[in-house]
């Protein structure tokens, strides 16, 4: 029985994805949303990262443009704002007479709901002029179930994400434009021996809808899919959202589907709390604390995808290179904090964890051969 402790699109066009680029970087520094993916320097096939060093190099350069992309817009409705954690609101949108999408989670989208354009004294006021009264945001989609409606997480931070989670059912909502590529369409499954999903704050959503997809469409039909381990960090435990889907999925699939809930501020970090990165022995308790994932069996073969806050992606980032994961091992998403720098030490720290429980690094080897030597005699 699985002993889990608590611790606390590819774009349409390459002109759309970097118009759209540009806007998501140039939209946050004036408004500060800070629910919104950041993609740039994901220009490569399957989102994959580029190196540290030429993705910031881009971000640098592109942040100087504002650029608002050109979308279809769909009519919608918002069926409801589900309050699913402290702060955080699940959103539940159904597109309006004929008109149908086609979003996976991991696609980043435009939402749009109307603002009042008078009232110069938001952060959104700007925009809303600039779009006919309606505010405007990117986000990430957590869940698509059919064609005519799509789920999206969102923290509350500001005037735009408060408008969305107080709207009341049957609030008009614009639903366009479709770019990144989906989580699980970015894993190369023939190469991927195992999936390791980390997220911070609401990117869990997007990779609950993932596994909720791995689910619905490859373990329910028997169909082989590698196993998925998902460490979900929050800032405390009553921020913990969609943990009775994680929880069901892991009892049903319990060699396939895991998940560790992080809490980040605690008063004792050498028990349930503190970052997943403080030290090389809480990074492999949070990885090894399922059924799915004793050990990275193979680092060529194992699959990263980051999601949520710039601070933890960037870290992770470097430090799963610095460790020898493929480039093309390494998917990831940006909600915030676009400018962080990767911390050295921390980078260092993730780098010696990851590697010590390969057992394809040299250390591994030689304690596997240790271990073996010592049972035959």
């Amino acid at each position: 029985m699985n002993k889990q402790p608590f611790l606390p699109a590819r774009p349409t066009s390459s002109l759309a994805f970097l118009a759209f680029a540009f806007w998501i970087v140039g939209f946050h520094a004036s408004c500060l949303e800070a629910f919104a993916p950041n993609v740039v320097g994901a220009t490569r096939q399957h989102s994959r990262h580029l190196p540290l060093s030429m993705a910031t190099e881009e971000k640098q350069q592109e942040t100087k443009k504002q650029v608002a992309p050109q979308y279809e817009k769909i009519m919608a409705r918002l069926s409801k704002a589900e309050s699913v954690a402290k702060g955080t609101v699940l959103l539940h949108i159904e597109a309006e007479g004929d008109d149908e999408w086609d979003y996976e989670p991991g696609h980043v989208l435009a939402l749009e709901i109307q603002g009042d354009p008078k009232d110069k004294s938001t952060h959104t006021y700007e925009d809303t002029q600039k779009n006919n009264g309606w505010m405007r945001g990117p986000y990430t989609v957590s869940s698509s179930k059919s064609s005519k409606e799509l789920q999206v997480l969102l923290k509350l931070v500001g005037e735009k994400s408060q408008a969305f989670a107080d709207a009341p059912k049957g609030t008009p909502i614009k639903v366009g434009g479709k770019f990144k590529v989906p989580i699980v369409e970015g894993i190369d499954v023939d190469t991927t021996s195992q999936v390791v999903l980390l997220s911070t704050g609401v990117g869990v959503g997007p990779c609950v809808g993932a596994m909720e997809q791995v689910v619905q469409n490859k373990l329910a039909c028997n169909e082989p899919f590698p196993p998925i381990h998902l460490v979900a960090s929050f800032r405390t435990e009553d921020e913990i959202a969609l943990a009775d889907k994680l929880n069901q999925w892991q009892k049903e699939y319990p060699n396939q589907i895991s998940w560790t809930p992080v809490t980040t501020n605690s008063s004792d970090d050498n028990d349930n709390g503190g970052r997943i990165s403080s030290s090389v022995e809480r990074l492999q308790e949070c990885l090894t604390a399922s059924n799915t994932i004793d050990s990275l069996l193979d680092l060529q073969s194992t699959h990263f995808h980051l999601i949520g806050n710039g601070g933890l992606v960037y870290e992770f980032q470097k430090g799963l290179e610095q460790a020898g994961i493929p480039n093309e091992k390494v998917t990831l998403e940006v909600y915030f904090g676009h400018q962080t720098k990767p911390k050295e030490e921390t980078v260092d720290i993730i780098a010696k964890a990851i590697q010590g429980l390969s057992r394809s690094s040299s250390g591994g080897a030689k304690k596997e051969k240790e271990m073996s030597s010592a049972s035959s005699q």
